[in-house]
């Protein structure tokens, strides 16, 4: 009797082992297939970055750059060309800010911004853990005034959510 409820035990114990190693298994099989990506899901990404800008939402620009964000732009202006580089802190202080000016822009000329974008390519790494994306961005407001930029970001996913970990471009600002 008693060697039949330490067999029962054992059992018991192994049932428990086996089942905790069963979901520790689909945890880990979970958070690999969270934290890949394909080109659907760097084209969500960019519309829903596209979404936010037209209804200037600041906020969820800056939630998709990753804590590690980087970012190098070589600008050029009537004044003159300037290489900028930001870490995510200062990147969502600029894009506030400039979110802000664009709004209350807009608002005084009474005018809708012709705004384009174009993904080029997307080159998926062989993990599917990082994406390189080149792209293009164009913002016209009036006949005056436009902003065109190209480059490359590097994408990264992480429990579901795409963040952008680091950018590199130039943009091309006329007009007065």
């Amino acid at each position: 009797m008693e060697s039949k409820r330490n067999w029962k035990h054992i059992g018991l114990g192994l049932a428990v082992i086996v089942g905790f190693l069963a979901i520790r298994h689909g945890m880990s099989y979970y958070r690999g297939a969270q934290s890949k990506l394909d080109e659907d899901i760097v084209y969500a990404h960019y519309q829903q970055q596209i979404n936010a800008l037209r209804s200037f939402d600041s906020e969820a620009q800056c939630a998709s750059m990753h804590r590690a964000y980087r970012a190098v732009d070589v600008m050029r202006t009537p004044e003159g060309e300037d290489t900028i580089a930001l870490d995510q802190r200062q990147a969502c202080a600029a894009i506030r800010d400039s979110m802000l000016t664009m709004k209350a822009l807009l608002k005084s000329l009474r005018i809708e911004p012709d705004m384009k974008f174009t993904i080029e390519s997307i080159d998926l790494s062989e993990d599917r853990r990082q994406a390189t994306v080149k792209l293009r961005a164009s913002t016209r407001l009036g006949k005056e005034f436009s902003i065109s930029t190209s480059g490359t970001e590097v994408l990264v996913r992480a429990k579901g959510h795409v963040f952008v970990l680091n950018s590199s471009t130039r943009t091309v600002v006329t007009g007065d």
